[in-house]
């Protein structure tokens, strides 16, 4: 990452986020006050999808463009906990899985910041409402 870039954590506006980090989840209807990017010198590189769940930031999905700056997740992670706290919300969840480094890091982050990892086997499921 150059020096003089200039990165921005906040809340998308309308069709701002590129298709390409909206891939699978382009029929969803995203809230955008609780969806976050991260922009790079102007250009949106990064994103994390959240909701609020009874109280706590449910963490679905954080993507990024092959291009994004170093330390691209953590200061999209900062920024939506930051903000979640002054929402009033009392925690996070977030679906981790241990296949892949990535994910084994998150888990050493929570743990040393005395999260809880509760060990699940199964699948996440998903349905639409209006099919009979």
């Amino acid at each position: 990452m150059k020096l003089d870039t200039q990165l921005e954590v906040r809340h998308p506006e309308a069709d701002e986020v590129p298709a390409a980090l909206m891939q699978g989840f382009e029929a969803w209807k995203i809230d955008r006050d609780w969806q976050w990017i991260l922009v790079s010198d102007g250009k949106v590189m990064a994103q994390l999808l959240t909701s609020n769940m009874h109280g706590m930031l449910y963490m679905m999905r954080l993507t990024a463009l092959p291009e994004a700056p170093y330390g691209w997740a953590l200061r999209l992670l900062r920024q939506a906990i930051r903000d979640a706290r002054s929402r009033g919300l009392l925690g996070y969840i977030v679906l981790l899985q241990d296949s892949t480094p990535e994910q084994l890091c998150l888990m050493r982050i929570v743990q040393r910041h005395q999260g809880y990892l509760e060990p699940i086997t199964g699948v996440l499921a998903c349905g639409r409402l209006e099919v009979r």
